[in-house]
């Protein structure tokens, strides 16, 4: 199961998160319900006051980021292969 959202506080009044070369506002989320040893599986939309934007990616549990995050520019994540590879045999 998973869920996405988008923040309901204007971005002025958002919490801010650290990225690389500066702090960004959540532009949107979605959370794939993990178990209890794992948590939910986390992917942000996020956006510095220059316009950069950034993909957050990471785990959380009981509401705090446990693992990661990772965070990539707009671009990098456009880069990645639209499908991973296979796995090995």
């Amino acid at each position: 199961m998973s869920t996405s959202t988008a923040p309901t506080t204007a971005p002025a009044t958002r919490a801010t998160i650290a990225v690389p070369g500066g702090r960004a506002v959540l532009l949107a989320e979605h959370v794939l319900v993990g178990d209890d040893e794992l948590g939910e599986i986390v992917v942000q939309s996020l956006e510095r006051s220059d316009g950069r934007r950034y993909v957050r990616l990471g785990y959380r549990r009981s509401g705090r980021m446990i693992r990661g995050p990772v965070s990539m520019r707009e671009e990098q994540w456009a880069s990645l292969p639209k499908r991973p590879p296979r796995p090995p045999r």
